[in-house]
């Protein structure tokens, strides 16, 4: 692709965009990762800005790109937080955590090549209390997102 990348973050961009991790990465699932990830010029850096460990060179252990609603609650067990894609509308992750022994809901749309937190119908009282409270800053980044 004459790139500046890394073998290392090439490797791991495929992993990222290839979800079935099969051999072939189709026209749906490259479409599907532009939708996360934003338009073709800017989608590389910002998977790898988002979602590269550097100390691992793989994916973050907290973004579960394929999992179903009902993997959250023993994943949350181990992890304070995770990151999903939302099973039904493109360019939506989902942020789950457990507070006071509730699983919460936080979701980050990309729109116009940006993260933003979004409000959504139905937030309970603790969801509306970290979305009111989080600085609800745009960003190019997921990780900075979480940050706060």
């Amino acid at each position: 692709m004459n790139t500046k990348y890394l073998s290392k973050e090439i490797d791991f961009l495929k992993k990222v965009i290839n979800g079935d991790s099969d051999k072939y990465i189709t026209a749906f699932e490259f479409q599907e990762w532009l939708h996360f990830f934003g338009q073709f010029n800017v989608a590389m850096q910002r998977t790898i800005d988002s979602l590269f460990d550097t100390n691992t060179y793989d994916i973050v252990n907290w973004y579960h790109q394929n999992i179903s609603k009902n993997l959250v609650s023993a994943l949350l067990v181990d992890n304070l937080f995770i990151v999903r894609k939302h099973s039904n509308q493109c360019g939506v992750f989902i942020v789950n955590f457990r507070f006071n022994g509730e699983i919460c809901n936080l979701f980050i749309r990309n729109k116009d090549d940006e993260f933003r937190l979004e409000k959504v119908d139905g937030m309970n009282v603790i969801e509306l209390m970290f979305y009111e409270n989080v600085d609800r800053k745009k960003s190019n980044n997921l990780k900075e997102i979480l940050e706060c």
